[in-house]
């Protein structure tokens, strides 16, 4: 198979695109990006070139704008080229310059793909950029992720893919391709100097380790393909194995299968690595696992909660306690915050009495309005109906009860005029508010 039909697959396999769909080619100028543009052009497939001019090298940033421009002009490619001042936003985000220079260029890369209809962003990465990747991770410390180089395709927190079509070839295919299609480039000459920890891989590293292996760069792609399979297995076992349900965007897993792990701090760091809890925060989870009731918030918004018998992480925003609800004498029915109804009927005497769960009568003459839904605190003390008058806190209610946090969270208390619990609602009426045999006047209330 030619390196133009292993291209072709490529876009169509790995980067999963669908056939001619529009593309935005991030071009620097170099030998790698003018590969790939070429490769596009023949390969017939719609495409546009996007180049970044981050104005870190003088002259020569000019110079690649102009030349890449130039050569898009000259094939009759759509061109974008746009100019950063990647210094002054590093320093006032208190980042690095290469930091800086990446989330520009990817917000600018998605802005340019959404406002003009391509259906991805494609990077000129190729095979021997994943093993400097690989290395780089594993010299700094990393888990199975980290081991995995670079994706064919990812979205990288952007709303349009970004795909690398060059990520099964070498640096030497890409060479010996511009030779043969006498390819120009412009030469990046801060890509020589080892000052940076890429380079100095790229150049004094990785030439020693092919001493030991002259076929180091397909011998990595092999290892790196075992390595995904492994992690894609993992992935489907630990979702099947630890019962994990999504829950649009939050999730529970069944701590006695959890627990039952090797290692479960090192499952807990890979599940949650995309809510941004990190290594020390898993194994405190990890540590806490017999123990209900123990939770962590991260500062990206997610809540990480240790119940009986579900572990699960939820949006903070979205468990986050709601105001009360005002219920006036005259209201027929009341729209909860999470969505749901309070209905509220007069009834009269000799009505089947409800389960006390979905639905309660009480007595109306025992009723001072307006009345409030809203949720319980730790003070909160009421009379379970069916304990003779004995009170009890809410608190020790939901123990017994066996719920989870989050169950308590979403329990609504319909209270009296004068704060008195009346219902704790979906579980348990108040004594003082039962119908009493001389009662004239009942009232009905049913949420749902």
């Amino acid at each position: 198979m030619s390196l133009t039909d292993r291209f072709h697959h490529c876009l169509t396999h790995d980067c999963a695109l669908p056939e001619k769909s529009p593309v935005l080619l991030a071009v620097s100028g170099g030998l790698d990006s003018m590969v790939m543009a070429e490769l596009f052009r023949e390969a017939d497939w719609p495409f546009a070139i996007a180049h970044c001019n981050f104005q870190l090298r003088g002259t020569d940033a000019d110079g690649d704008a102009e030349f890449v421009w130039d050569w898009a002009t000259q094939q009759g490619i759509p061109c974008f080229v746009e100019k950063f001042d990647t210094k002054q936003y590093a320093e006032t985000q208190g980042v690095s310059t290469q930091m800086a220079a990446r989330t520009l260029r990817y917000s600018w890369f998605e802005t340019v793909a959404l406002n003009n209809g391509y259906t991805a962003v494609a990077t000129a990465h190729h095979a021997s950029d994943a093993l400097e990747t690989v290395l780089l991770n594993l010299i700094r410390g990393t888990g199975l992720k980290g081991l995995l180089g670079i994706p064919a395709r990812a979205l990288h927190r952007m709303s349009v893919p970004v795909v690398r079509p060059l990520i099964q070839f070498t640096r030497p295919m890409l060479e010996e391709f511009a030779r043969t299609k006498q390819i120009t480039w412009r030469e990046d000459a801060s890509n020589a100097q080892t000052d940076y920890d890429r380079n100095f891989l790229r150049h004094q590293v990785i030439p020693e380790m092919q001493r030991l292996n002259q076929s180091l760069i397909q011998t990595s792609q092999k290892s790196i393909q075992k390595l995904r399979e492994t992690d894609e297995n993992l992935a489907f076992l630990t979702k099947n194995h630890l019962g994990l349900e999504d829950h649009g965007g939050s999730f529970s897993i069944e701590i006695k299968r959890l627990s039952a792990l090797p290692f479960p701090g090192r499952v807990l760091r890979e599940i949650l690595r995309g809510y941004a809890f990190d290594e020390e925060q898993c194994r405190q989870i990890a540590e806490h696992l017999d123990a209900s009731g123990f939770e962590l918030t991260n500062d990206a918004g997610w809540r990480a909660l240790v119940e009986r018998q579900h572990f699960r992480v939820v949006n903070i925003a979205e468990a986050a306690p709601v105001e009360s609800v005002q219920i006036e004498e005259d209201d027929l029915m009341v729209r909860l915050p999470d969505g749901r109804r309070l209905m509220k009927m007069p009834t009269s005497a000799g009505a089947a009495f409800p389960d006390g769960r979905q639905a309660i009568l009480v007595d109306a003459s025992a009723l001072q309005f307006p009345l409030s839904l809203r949720r319980w605190q730790s003070r909160d003390v009421f009379q379970p109906f069916g304990m003779g008058g004995n009170h009890q806190t809410l608190q020790d209610f939901f123990t017994n009860q066996k719920l989870t946090t989050l169950e308590k969270e979403a329990c609504w208390l319909l209270c009296n005029g004068d704060g008195t619990i009346i219902w704790v609602a979906g579980y348990r009426l108040d004594e003082r508010f039962r119908v009493k045999a001389n009662a004239q006047r009942l009232m009905r209330f049913e949420i749902g």
